[in-house]
């Protein structure tokens, strides 16, 4: 399994033929609180929207999107790259899918594909004989219900890499049912991010701490603009190796 580093919060997540976009934000502009934050960090693929749409979309098997802030959900891009090849299939909460019927923006283009994620669900995504499992990693917080409305992914080959990709958790979530098979936690500079590390470290598999979300913005009122060599840091004590993906290196995680 190999991963990819959009940027900001967005990743790539590819085994043979499965590509899995992880929350894609490729404008490097949202609003929040009010406020518009723009992007001024070091990827290449942040601001060339149309450019990774011809380059990525016919790679693309599946989007699952977290959340609905939008820095992790911005539905422009998801209809460019579905437009593009509309076979992707769309992995994600309600409320997103339920915004996008009211606004008659997707359908019917993929009305037969996307899914409203249920409470730590399992999911195949298949493409030319090459899998990946999606898993459901609800936020903390949120009462134990079929469709939770923020949620995290577990995306695993079932050989030897499993990713844990929390979305923007505060804290530890239901978790128990892949806690175990974790190898790569890709993680934000949350403020209780101390404890979800020793989550995974004390029962799970876990080789790797992968640090995003902590480029720089401006005005960067929300949590980025971090050095991330600060955050390795401050757990490297740790007996597991951390780092940063590369924006134009697919980093192997098997």
């Amino acid at each position: 399994m190999e991963v990819l580093y959009i940027g900001h919060a967005s990743i790539l997540v590819r085994e043979g033929n499965v590509m899995i976009a992880l929350d894609p934000f490729l404008s490097g502009e949202f609003y929040w609180e009010g406020q518009k934050e723009t992007y001024y960090g070091e990827s290449p693929l942040i601001g060339n929207v149309d450019s990774f749409v011809e380059n990525y979309a016919d790679l693309i098997t599946a989007i699952a999107i977290t959340h609905a802030h939008g820095d992790h959900f911005e539905p422009e891009t998801i209809i460019k790259l579905v437009r593009k090849n509309p076979n992707i299939k769309l992995f994600t909460t309600r409320p997103i899918l339920e915004w996008f019927r009211k606004s008659g923006m997707m359908s019917p283009l993929i009305s037969y594909s996307n899914r409203s994620v249920k409470w730590n669900g399992v999911y195949d995504i298949k493409s030319e004989g090459d899998h990946l499992t999606l898993g459901i990693l609800p936020n903390p917080g949120i009462k134990k219900r079929q469709k939770p409305e923020r949620v995290g992914f577990f995306i695993s080959n079932d050989k030897d890499a499993s990713i844990a990709y929390v979305g923007d958790a505060h804290g530890v979530g239901d978790w128990e049912k892949f806690r175990r098979d974790v190898t790569d936690l890709i993680l934000w500079p949350v403020e209780e991010r101390g404890e979800i590390i020793e989550y995974f470290c004390e029962e799970s598999q876990l080789k790797r701490v992968w640090w995003i979300h902590w480029e720089k913005f401006r005005p960067g009122n929300f949590t980025c603009s971090i050095d991330p060599q600060v955050l390795m840091d401050e757990f490297k004590a740790l007996k597991i190796a951390q780092g940063i993906l590369s924006f134009d290196k697919w980093e192997s995680l098997s």
